[in-house]
């Protein structure tokens, strides 16, 4: 009501262009308040994200991981797959297999990885605590795995695949940039030497083998898709 009195002495023409003013104002500005709100978010979750990044890279984390069935391809054609062109690094191949554990009266399932050391090309692991595996009846756990169960350094884990339940210590602690949540439902990884490796398997299991990778376009879902399309071929050429 006020600035439509104070409006009443410019002539008729004029005062039609500030009713038409302040309306578009209304419309606008709420628009406008709403794009520059979607850009505030937008910084905000691109530097949330930020730490993660640095650290994706600076471990060299994996673009991509591959599970092989070790009934269908063979060692020399896993191999193959870190020539394809698109990819800049690799990792493994390393034998794996998923074998039940106890610690403590729980049973759980993990992912138990051959792998000589914790460095490399891809997926450098991070050592939290104690040190990387040495010998027979050792093992490694991420430390978010370690801590759902109640496991620590020195802690003894059973391996429930054959009759004598080898004893395997916890003799570090891992954080791994590639790990997935420590829940339930998520089979945890898990790292011993390669030596030990077929001791810890169900009689008759065939290992699997797994390998990284990182690609010269990772964001690319086209690049990701050559490779896979690739590594189907090499499985239809193994049976």
């Amino acid at each position: 009501r006020h600035a439509l009195t104070a409006c009443s002495t410019l002539p008729r023409g004029q005062i039609d262009a500030v009713i038409y003013l302040t309306l578009w104002l209304f419309d606008f500005v709420p628009a406008i308040i709403l794009v520059a709100g979607h850009l505030v978010l937008v910084k905000m979750q691109a530097e949330s994200s930020a730490p993660y990044t640095r650290a994706f890279e600076q471990y060299q984390g994996a673009h991509l991981t591959v599970v092989f069935s070790g009934s269908r391809v063979s060692t020399e054609q896993v191999l193959t797959t870190a020539r394809l062109p698109e990819v800049t690094a690799s990792a493994g191949p390393w034998e794996t297999a998923q074998a039940p554990v106890e610690f403590g009266g729980q049973k759980t399932v993990v992912r138990i990885i051959a792998r000589p050391d914790p460095g490399g090309p891809v997926d450098r692991l991070t050592l939290s605590a104690g040190r990387w595996v040495t010998q027979a009846g050792e093992i490694v756990l991420t430390h978010s795995f370690a801590q759902s169960i109640g496991a620590r350094v020195g802690s003894h884990l059973s391996a429930l695949s054959s009759a004598d339940r080898p004893d395997l210590v916890v003799v570090g602690e891992v954080v791994d940039i590639d790990e997935g949540s420590a829940s339930p439902y998520n089979v945890q990884d898990a790292w011993v030497q390669p030596a030990q490796f077929s001791d810890l398997l169900l009689v008759g299991q065939q290992p699997d083998a797994i390998m990284l990778y990182r690609f010269r376009h990772a964001g690319s879902d086209a690049t990701c898709g050559r490779a896979a399309g690739r590594s189907r071929r090499s499985r239809h050429q193994a049976r």
